[in-house]
């Protein structure tokens, strides 16, 4: 391909033009495009026609056509694309200017003396390009409107320009020479001419788009035409090509309010496709309102009535681009590096195999105790969403009470809104669950690739990311509904931002890092880390150039703005004693026992492999690569946080995101031995983290739940251990809002038991009060979940004491349950009718819900 090259400017001179004009089948054009450069001053010394290699009849109607028009026909033996044709005439052409155009255009009286006069009154202008005028000669809403788009577009950017446009775009010959031309890898119409426009630009020539140079364009659009262009031939190798010179030009289809538009099509699509017509809708609309100006000036050309269509196939055009900007990414990825892409792929594979063979699609929700928690609460977002009319507060509030098992504020609420579109589009099941934790795990073991591999090579990063999937913490949490996969996820995504700030500073990259940290930030607490990443990697990596920039503090602006609000409203509202919990300021310690544990790490790993960071840590102090910065700046951070957050640091979860540095430190490490030691000391990282993997549980809780759902209608109390995963089930099983069964809890309605197991209130002991309660509450159904040996909680054999003493109203029965347990049905010989009100305290919240209860029974 082309490089950029340094090119000279230009002294004032009499110009000379030379047209050079592609065509492919199309002879009719080109007559009327050849009959008005004859007719217009001033003439150019040739006008050069290529035939891009049509077939009979059609080269022959080309012939008689350049014949008549005395233009020099050059014909190339097979289809090559545009950017071949133009360059096959511009190496014959012998003018001064090269003035390129589309075959299916029409110049008008005014458009040659207009490029000539521009080129030879600036001689530091390399190039200059115009417009469609704003009567396009093709019928047809979509035509018009495309065309006018055009114009309207063009029109708005007039000035210095970062791109070229060939359909009416000029150039000086020699700069044409010196910067090879267009790239003929393009081998069919697309973004040839933008391509060489930025070359151009960061060769530091001066490009002017000048709309008062004007063509008048013949081509018919259909909307299906417009739409496989803008797929095929615009925004997916536009986002390629953006990706390749890391970052956007400024202007024409660039503007601030059409990326926008993109990304807000391309949100109502996900919507759409998550079954959330009304929040498609408001997002559509918005970006009609952002065209609003477009779509003022076609209608000032077309009339109102073809408006309706015009904005149709504006959509069209920013849903093409929604689509193709993905493909685009990936297309970059694959020709940058294929492997990672396939890495990705084979792990996400792994990933889901493993599910599958351990059997985890069909667990219970019980490999954590937090983990119903997270399930229930996706599901519950994702019913908002079908109900978004409804009052989300009171909406959460009637969704506990039917399944009292929710999350939402004392997590944050990222991973819960993705969940919960995830499940608006694959439906509401552990399985899609898996498959969503599945893409999280395989992200986050190619981000560990992605920030290894140009320092350490392939083989050793690829080693890395499997180390780190085969680490027996990682299996655990991609084959649950914990979120601290997700938070790995975003955390190490930021990281990835961070380097590309470190790499080439600017405004951009500060935003982005910024903005990934708030993911990573509002998807779970530990993921503070990442905010002191920055200041470290700078220290580490001795770049002090990087923190006089001013763009360094813009990085705190998304988190202040996104991350900041939310977390001082969970303060204020659920943790009005967050210091005892983190242990800041000497206020407290936390719950007994709770601290930092540091020995956390050689748990998760073999000594030699801690050992190997820590060398690694240590050694390559002296000459630091931006990964060693990087790395060094997650390990030391997470533990800095943990540290500050006591809490941070008790469980191995907790570690995920930190133990990748662990591996990275050792592979950067292992990177300085010699080539030859690479694949071994890739087998030797997997092997000091792999261990054998887990059997998740079976299904017997869901078979339980499955039991419930065929018994009495009616509410229903789950009682003991676990009782989360069967309310977690029955969501699944029944996700929408219901007022004709509430799924509660024993140790809400009898109790005041804490997150931790702990009771630390029962409010009654008195059995014929719980039998009030029971048929009060309409309740019908009851499962009885404990242990087969060791203490029961006092409420828990309450319940039970008083199922018995009534013996002859209840039916009961022995129930399949997980190894260890003992789990026992019983239900209503006569159902009684649904309560009237159902009331029990919130403790974390101070309130109790009652009302919407009362409501709901009405």
């Amino acid at each position: 391909m082309p490089g950029a090259l340094s090119l000279p400017t230009h002294e004032p001179t009499s110009l000379t033009l030379s047209v050079v004009i592609p065509v492919w089948r199309d002879s009719a054009s080109l007559a009327e495009c050849l009959r008005a450069i004859t007719a217009s001053p001033p003439q150019p010394i040739e006008i050069i026609v290529v035939d891009d290699g049509s077939p009979e009849p059609e080269a022959s109607l080309i012939a008689g056509v350049c014949h008549s028009a005395c233009a020099r026909l050059v014909r190339l033996p097979e289809n090559r694309g545009p950017a071949t044709a133009r360059n096959g005439g511009a190496r014959l052409a012998s003018g001064d200017i090269l003035v390129f155009l589309d075959a299916d255009v029409t110049v008008h009286p005014d458009t040659l003396q207009r490029i000539q006069q521009r080129l030879s009154q600036d001689p530091g202008l390399a190039g200059v390009f115009g417009s469609y005028d704003d009567q396009p000669a093709a019928p047809g809403t979509v035509s018009r409107f495309r065309n006018l788009l055009h114009h309207y577009v063009h029109h708005q950017s007039a000035g210095p320009a970062s791109t070229f446009w060939s359909g009416c775009g000029a150039i000086r010959r020699t700069t044409f020479q010196l910067a090879g031309g267009f790239d003929e890898t393009y081998r069919s119409a697309s973004i040839e001419d933008v391509e060489f426009g930025a070359r151009l630009y960061a060769a530091g020539q001066a490009i002017l788009l000048d709309p008062t140079i004007q063509v008048r364009h013949f081509k018919r659009w259909t909307l299906a035409a417009m739409f496989r262009v803008d797929l095929e031939k615009r925004a997916i190798p536009w986002t390629e090509l953006n990706l390749r010179q890391r970052g956007l030009p400024t202007g024409l289809n660039f503007a601030w309010y059409k990326q926008a538009s993109v990304a807000l099509v391309a949100l109502a699509t996900v919507l759409l496709a998550a079954r959330m017509p009304l929040y498609a809708s408001l997002l559509l609309a918005l970006t009609l309102i952002l065209n609003w100006r477009i779509y003022q000036f076609t209608a000032r050309r077309t009339g109102l009535l073809a408006l309706p269509g015009g904005m149709l196939a504006h959509l069209f055009h920013y849903f093409a681009s929604a689509l193709g900007s993905p493909a685009g990414m990936l297309l970059f990825f694959w020709k940058r590096d294929r492997w990672g892409v396939a890495l990705f792929g084979t792990l996400f594979a792994a990933v889901v195999a493993l599910q599958i063979g351990t059997g985890a699609w069909q667990a219970d929700f019980i490999t954590h105790p937090d983990e119903p928690a997270h399930f229930v609460t996706g599901i519950m977002v994702g019913e908002y969403f079908a109900n978004p009319t409804a009052n989300p507060v009171d909406f959460a509030r009637q969704y506990y009470l039917q399944y009292p098992k929710l999350g939402i504020g004392h997590w944050p609420p990222v991973h819960y809104l993705i969940h919960g579109v995830w499940m608006r589009i694959a439906g509401p099941s552990r399985i899609a669950l898996m498959l969503l934790m599945a893409l999280y795990a395989a992200a986050s073991a190619t981000l560990i690739y992605e920030l290894l591999w140009q320092d350490t090579g392939r083989i050793l990063a690829t080693g890395s990311a499997i180390a780190w999937l085969a680490l027996h913490q990682t299996p655990r949490f991609s084959e649950s509904a914990m979120i601290d996969m997700p938070g790995t996820a975003f955390s190490l995504f930021a990281v990835l931002c961070l380097r590309a700030w470190m790499n080439r500073p600017g405004p951009g990259a500060a935003l982005l890092f910024g903005f990934t940290a708030s993911l990573a930030l509002l998807t779970k607490q530990t993921a503070m880390a990442i905010m002191l990443v920055p200041a470290i990697a700078i220290i580490a990596g001795r770049r002090l150039d990087l923190a006089r920039r001013r763009d360094l503090w813009l990085m705190a602006v998304p988190p202040a703005i996104l991350a900041l609000a939310w977390y001082l409203w969970q303060t204020a509202t659920f943790y009005q004693n967050l210091a005892k919990w983190s242990g800041i300021g000497g206020v407290g310690t936390g719950p007994k026992g709770v601290g930092p544990d540091y020995f956390l790490l050689l748990h998760m790993a073999a000594m030699p492999l801690t050992v190997a960071a820590l060398t690694g840590l240590v050694v390559l102090v002296w000459k630091p690569s931006v990964a060693y910065t990087l790395w060094t700046a997650v390990f030391c951070g997470t533990f800095a946080i943990g540290y500050i957050f006591r809490v941070s640091l008790i469980e191995p979860r907790y570690l995920l995101f930190a133990f990748a540095s662990v591996i990275a430190l050792a592979a950067l490490l292992a990177a300085k031995l010699p080539r030859w030691t690479h694949p071994i000391t890739a087998v030797l990282l997997v092997a000091a983290t792999f261990t054998s993997f887990r059997q998740p549980p079976g299904n017997h809780l869901t078979n339980a739940t499955h039991r419930l759902l065929a018994g009495p209608a009616g509410h229903l109390i789950v009682s003991g251990l676990h009782d989360g995963a069967i309310i977690a089930a029955a969501a699944a099983e029944s996700p929408e809002p219901s007022r004709q069964r509430y799924w509660l809890r024993a140790s809400k309605l009898l109790a005041d038991v804490g997150w931790g197991g702990q009771v630390r209130d029962v409010y009654t002991t008195d059995l014929s009060k719980v039998r009030t309660m029971l048929r009060e509450f309409g309740i019908n159904q009851v499962l009885d979940i404990r242990k087969s040996v060791g203490k029961v909680p006092k409420w828990q054999d309450l319940l039970v004491n008083s199922l018995d003493a009534e013996a002859s109203d209840w039916q009961t029965e022995a129930l399949a349950a997980p190894p260890g347990y003992a789990v026992r049905w019983y239900g209503r010989r006569s159902p009684v009718s649904p309560a009237k009100a159902i009331s029990f305290p919130l403790v974390r919240l101070g309130s109790a819900i009652t009302e919407e209860a009362q409501e709901t029974a009405r």
